[in-house]
């Protein structure tokens, strides 16, 4: 909250307010997408979760419990991220917007492949008790 507050302190005193409205509008579109692809992870854990409860217990069910776990606690943090521009100078704006823009990307590349490990792990675990 503070460092939102600074930021529009520092938003007010551009000259280029249209600039400072499409800094709002960058950070708002970054915060959405975040939420709209953790709800969609969200979905998709759930889903494992109970394809995993379907399972008979086996060394494999207990590695996939671990990896929906871990995946689980990473969208749970990815949930709690904040991708506000931090703004430098009004000169900078762009390259701000753009590394904010680029650390949303990482994040939800880290997240998301802790989500197909997950997946991996599932499947290995139906296809152990399918050979049982």
């Amino acid at each position: 909250a503070e460092m939102r507050e600074k930021r529009q302190v520092k938003l007010q005193q551009f000259r280029d307010q249209k600039k400072a409205k499409r800094v709002e509008q960058i950070s708002d579109s970054l915060n959405k997408i975040n939420q709209r692809h953790v709800e969609q992870m969200t979905k998709h854990l759930i889903r494992m979760t109970e394809l995993l409860a379907k399972v008979e217990a086996n060394a494999k069910t207990t590695a996939a419990q671990t990896a929906i776990q871990t995946a689980q606690d990473a969208v749970e943090v990815q949930k709690a991220k904040d991708y506000m521009v931090t703004v430098s100078t009004e000169e900078k704006v762009s390259t701000d917007a753009k590394a904010t823009r680029e650390q949303l990307r990482a994040d939800l590349q880290t997240t998301n492949k802790l989500l197909k490990e997950a997946k991996q792990a599932l499947i290995a675990a139906i296809r152990e008790a399918g050979n049982d």
